[in-house]
């Protein structure tokens, strides 16, 4: 964003990404010298008012304060008779929601003007819904005119870790696990994890509201997407099995999955060893947010209801080790993907045969297997008996050189230990796992 107000030409910014992500955070923070305008649920007359007071102040002109703008295209002869000003529109949807000329109206300024001055319109907005009808959708008057576009992403498990830098690392994977790498949500988290995870089954807050709130705000339908999210949360991953349990047509399927998968909360992965497009596809959660809110907080409405907090406690020390075993899964794939940057890596599965981790790499004919064991016991002799049994089944892998890697919470059983050296498997303990991150954190930063 430096970039962008350093540049000698005039811009126009699309920056987007779903709500408590941190766009209008990171946006104050970018635009100190310039203007910064939220659009608001008004009125045009008391929109236009409000810009009129902010750009008095941004241009010195106690005129335009005292008078008040008449229009927007009095507005942007202002800004383009200024000819170097950086101005950032913040839930730009809203504007146009309240004003409807407002995208033509900048449109032609831009096309005959703007584009010509050093200006710099930045336009953000948290509705991707609403983004997609009026910045980036073919008919929309104002498409085509992006020079830059910037969607943010939730912060990975090293840039979420900084919020909380004295934390030990299995907190800090515990709250991950609940809250991805969403600031806002993370922030909930500041007295740590037992105090943070229960403001989920708190109506009155945050983590307990956001997810409805959030299909709400993003979707015509959020009963429909809601159907579907519990589905999957409930196992269904495959698209029939999701087309059954929702009752909904394949048509409508098709295209809530579509939606989700744009909004980021869903993705849909294949095996590692098939290339491109395959039928074998499955759709998971893959926002820990919203995954942790259809396992743990949906199906629970009646204890939250009733205020069991003791009888969700228990379900949470009981079931949350197993869930964050997938959540690990996701942490250290880029570390897998930073040792072995050859290797095709994902997840694999044949049937009844899945492994978490396989990196293949078809030039050198070598591969690896890894498993995350989250449990309360230590990986046992079955464990990583099974994870050399269900490599034998990875397809188009006869002849390649294995590799293989255990992750376990709780370390090894002696046997298992003794089967590890024995075929010189790589077995991580917890305490292994921090070392590799803290390692591959510092090697990310100084990049």
């Amino acid at each position: 964003m430096n970039k962008v107000i350093r540049s000698p030409i005039a811009e126009f910014v699309i920056v987007h990404g779903r709500r408590r992500i941190g766009k209008t955070e990171m946006l104050i923070r970018a635009v100190k010298e310039g203007m910064y305008f939220v659009g608001r649920q008004e009125s045009p007359k008391d929109q236009l008012k409000r810009f009129s007071m902010k750009l008095s102040g941004v241009l010195n002109d106690d005129m335009i304060g005292k008078y008040g703008l008449k229009s927007w295209d009095e507005a942007l002869d202002h800004i383009a008779s200024h000819g170097n000003l950086t101005i950032v529109f913040d839930e730009f949807p809203y504007m146009v929601e309240s004003d409807p000329s407002i995208p033509s109206t900048f449109q032609e300024w831009w096309d005959h003007r703007l584009s010509r001055t050093r200006v710099k319109l930045i336009f953000c907005g948290s509705s991707m819904s609403m983004m997609e009808q009026y910045l980036f959708n073919r008919k929309a008057a104002l498409y085509g005119r992006r020079t830059k576009q910037l969607k943010m992403e939730p912060m990975s498990f090293i840039q979420a870790e900084e919020f909380f830098p004295r934390l030990k690392f299995e907190e800090m994977i515990k709250i991950y696990g609940a809250t991805g790498g969403t600031p806002a949500y993370l922030t909930e988290f500041r007295n740590g994890f037992n105090e943070g995870i229960m403001n989920f089954f708190e109506k009155s807050e945050l983590l307990y509201s956001d997810a409805m709130y959030i299909l709400r705000e993003e979707v015509r339908e959020p009963r429909y997407y809601h159907s579907i999210l519990e589905a999957i949360a409930a196992g269904a991953s495959t698209f029939p099995e999701i087309m059954n349990r929702t009752g909904l047509g394949r048509e409508v399927t098709s295209k809530y999955l579509a939606i989700l998968r744009d909004l980021n909360i869903i993705v849909r992965k294949t095996p590692v060893t098939k290339k491109g497009s395959s039928r074998k596809g499955i759709y998971e959660i893959w926002d820990n947010y919203f995954r942790f809110w259809f396992k743990f907080v949906f199906p629970n409405e009646d204890l939250i209801e009733t205020g069991r907090k003791d009888l969700l406690k228990k379900l949470l020390e009981r079931e949350y080790p197993a869930y964050l075993g997938k959540v690990v899964e996701g942490i250290i794939t880029p570390l897998l993907i930073d040792r072995y940057p050859e290797y095709r890596i994902g997840r694999w599965w044949f049937k009844d045969k899945e492994i978490d981790i396989v990196g293949v790499d078809e030039t050198s004919s070598r591969m690896f297997a890894c498993e995350v064991k989250w449990k309360r016991s230590p990986a046992n002799y079955r464990d990583v008996e099974n994870l050399m049994e269900k490599a034998a089944f990875i397809e188009k892998t006869k002849g390649f050189r294995k590799e293989f890697m255990i992750i376990s919470r709780n370390g090894f059983t002696p046997a298992a230990s003794r089967l590890i050296d024995e075929y010189n498997i790589t077995g991580w303990s917890m305490e292994d796992l921090e070392v590799m991150f803290e390692a591959y954190s510092g090697k990310v930063k100084s990049k």
